[in-house]
């Protein structure tokens, strides 16, 4: 899992705990927490990108591209988004790992 901005506004762990709790493979697993990895910060991406107006998107996603961990980010985002995004994604989050808690049970109860 690379390292980015809102690492510190997205907890998996949760996810992470019930993905160990299948005992798997540990490549297997591996490659399973990329995924929720994955697909979490796409989705916050896309958050942040409806958010964001357009005419910003390619400076922002250049910068994330050129520096993903940089804590810059956050409030380069904060001064050309009027809602707080920090909330939105946190929320956003949320949901997410609720969705993905619900497909590993049902995953689970069908195998």
């Amino acid at each position: 899992m690379a390292k980015v901005f809102l690492d510190h506004l997205i907890d998996i762990d949760e996810v992470i705990t019930v993905i160990d709790s299948h005992h798997l493979d540990p490549e297997d697993r591996q490659e399973l927490v990329d995924l929720v990895d994955e697909i979490l910060h796409h989705h916050i991406l896309n958050v942040i990108l409806n958010h964001l107006p357009p005419k910003h998107h390619q400076d922002f996603i250049a910068r994330l591209h050129a520096d993903p961990a940089s804590p810059d980010h956050l409030a380069f985002l904060k001064t050309r988004i009027t809602i707080d995004i920090e909330s939105e994604i946190i929320t956003h989050a949320q949901r997410i790992k609720s969705d993905l808690l619900k497909e590993i049970a049902k995953s689970s109860s069908r195998g």
